[in-house]
Formats: structure tokens, C-alpha cells, sequence
């Protein structure tokens, strides 16, 4: 995993004190190596913060833009604007990883935020939900629901849970539930979702 060296400098005064005595008996070179080792294993030690309805780590619904953090302990490092959709968007990276997205609805906040990779995701009981698993696992949690979004004279149905949005992968999705997920009449039956759907998003706040 690639380390920026304002990771490894958020962590180093907890390192100093323990580290302190150690330092005076051994050469410098050793004792910077040594001091870096550490470093990054408290870094690895910090669990990656998972999305609520709130948000994700230090990044919040409702926050303005100015106010985002530029990095957090194992959740992103750098962030790069993408204003060529119609609303603009701030892709949150891990190195060269993308983690998630932050979509600002021409207000100068955080509107949306949408998990891009299944190196985050959300906290179930003993286990996590993320892009990419079966979207049977999230049908076994309890308390999921459904809601019917339109748009315009059109919509879609996305599942809730934790007031969250997810949304199946349409790649492994039958005619049948693709159909389905515009029919606004009723939710798409539970027999049309095999272990090959798989979920497609992950989202907080509007989902569009």
C-alpha cells in the first residue's frame, strides 16, 4: 500500500515517546528505519472506516466542500475534481485507488457520497457489505426495504438499509429483473435475484 508522507506524519508523535530511549544507543540510519516500520504498522493497524448515512470517516453529508479534510488513515490520500458530468465530483483516492465519490449538487456541499471500490463498504453484523458481493447478502440482513425513485414520468427501485441506497450491478441482471427495476407498481421479486447479481452501488444522500 502506498504511504504519503503526511500519513506517516500523523502517527509519528505517538511514536516519539516510546521510541525516545531506544533512539540514543542505536545509529541514526537504523533508528529512522525502525521508526518507519513502526510508523506504518500503526498506520495498517487503523481500521478503514465504513459509509453510513452520514457519511464516511471525517467526510459528511451536509459538510461544505472547503471544509473536506485532504487525507485520512487508510481511507484516502488525494483527491481529484471531475467536472465533466453534469453535477461536479470529487473522486477520494487511495494512492492510485479510487475509494469513493463525493457528487456536489452546485451547492458547495456534500450531497452524495457513492463507494467506488470494495476496499470500503458497510458494517452488517460479524461482516460487511460491499460493491461486488452477492446482492443476496444484503436480502439477509434485516430491516432492508424498498423505494421506488422517479424521475420525471420515470423511475427506479433501489433497496434501503441503514438509510442507505443500493442499487444491483446491472452486469448478471435477467431481462426479467431489468424490466423489474423500472416497474413501479411493485418491487422486484426476490426470486428474480440469483447469487450472479451482485451489488452495483452503494450510496448516501440523493442517489441522483
Amino acid at each position: 500500500m502506498k504511504k504519503s508522507a503526511f500519513i506517516i506524519a500523523a502517527v509519528a508523535f505517538t511514536l516519539v515517546g516510546c521510541s525516545g530511549n531506544k533512539k540514543a544507543a542505536q545509529p541514526a540510519a537504523d533508528t529512522d528505519s525502525a521508526f518507519i516500520q513502526e510508523a506504518e504498522a500503526a498506520i495498517d493497524s487503523i481500521q478503514t472506516p465504513t459509509l453510513t448515512a452520514q457519511g464516511i470517516g471525517d467526510v459528511r453529508i451536509g459538510m461544505a466542500l472547503d471544509s473536506v479534510p485532504q487525507g485520512q488513515i487508510n481511507l484516502y490520500d488525494n483527491i481529484v475534481a471531475d467536472d465533466s458530468g453534469e453535477f461536479k465530483a470529487l473522486n477520494f483516492r487511495l494512492g492510485d485507488k479510487d475509494m469513493f465519490t463525493v457528487t456536489d449538487y452546485d451547492d458547495g456541499k456534500v450531497d452524495m457520497i457513492s463507494l467506488y471500490t470494495s476496499g470500503v463498504g458497510v458494517a452488517v453484523p460479524n461482516d460487511t457489505l460491499r460493491i461486488g458481493d452477492p446482492f443476496t447478502k444484503l436480502l439477509k440482513q434485516s430491516g432492508v426495504t424498498t423505494e421506488f425513485v422517479s424521475m420525471d414520468d420515470t423511475g427506479v427501485w433501489y433497496w434501503r438499509y441503514k438509510d442507505l441506497w443500493f442499487w444491483p450491478a446491472e452486469e448478471g441482471m435477467s431481462q426479467a429483473l431489468s424490466n423489474a427495476m423500472s416497474e413501479r407498481r411493485n418491487p422486484p421479486s426476490a426470486s428474480m435475484i440469483g447469487d450472479q447479481v451482485k451489488i452495483g452501488y452503494i450510496g448516501t444522500g440523493v442517489p441522483f
